[in-house]
């Protein structure tokens, strides 16, 4: 179509600059890097002018369907060594008073196990704790703000000396907490807790030199992992505080 226009305007004398049919079709189609067309033979080619890593993370898109919220998507085959961190965080809303009053944070660690999901894997690491409001930059005890903790103390354990070399895959519910961590998202409030969270994701991204995942997993779905995090968060909210070896349920 823009070839034939471009054909016309000949037709038509247009005196403009670059009236060649050839010379019209590249301005407007070859500088923004999207086709070319080669003058001897007539033949269009699709061309794509991208730095490597912007290619790459093209590709990744085009192979999950989807756009910027799978960037950081693991590959379909984990190393054996993976771990999966599950977060979660939980808050509860006083309707008398009208605010929320309580959060905690929760995270478990599972590695080997059988695809993806780790099903029957091994637990190497549990936390959780309460969040008062200025724990991290917290302006107030919100379900978000307690999704954001929970991933921030997940990417600090993922660069502690025991798991630093190993690969990471932190198992999200909150779709909000996980993309604004790695900068899908922009913050509107608590903006010091988000820079937080972005530091924290920067350094371990960094740190971790490509073996740095995300992955969502539906919140109460019955997956067991995550509602051993559910379970560790609700226990952060109540005031308890734990770091170390896997508990026994």
């Amino acid at each position: 179509m823009r070839w034939a226009e471009a054909q016309a305007a000949k037709r038509r004398n247009e005196k403009e600059a670059g009236s060649c049919p050839a010379q019209l079709f590249l301005g407007r189609w070859e500088a923004p890097g999207v086709l070319t067309l080669d003058t001897s033979s007539g033949q269009v080619k699709l061309l794509f002018y991208m730095r490597p890593e912007t290619r790459a993370r093209w590709k990744r898109n085009i192979q999950h369907g989807c756009s910027r919220e799978q960037e950081h998507a693991p590959p379909a085959q984990l190393p054996s060594d993976t771990i999966s961190i599950f977060t979660d965080g939980s808050a509860l809303y006083d309707k008398g008073a009208k605010a929320w009053v309580a959060a905690g944070f929760g995270l478990t660690a599972v590695t080997r196990g059988t695809g993806q999901e780790h099903v029957e894997g091994a637990f190497v690491f549990d936390e959780y704790g309460p969040i008062g409001v200025g724990y991290e930059g917290a302006e107030q005890k919100t379900n978000n703000v307690a999704e954001l903790v929970a991933i921030i103390h997940a990417l600090r354990w993922s660069r502690t000396p025991r798991v630093l070399r190993t690969p990471i895959v932190l198992r999200y519910d909150s779709k909000y907490a996980a993309l604004i961590t790695c900068g899908v998202y922009k913050a509107k409030k608590n903006k010091k807790l988000v820079a937080t969270a972005q530091a924290e994701w920067k350094l371990t991204h960094k740190a971790k030199a490509g073996t740095l995942w995300m992955r969502h997993v539906k919140g109460h779905s019955g997956h067991p992992h995550n509602d051993r995090a559910d379970r560790y968060a609700n226990k952060g909210r109540g005031g308890q505080r734990y770091y170390g070896t896997p508990l026994v349920d």
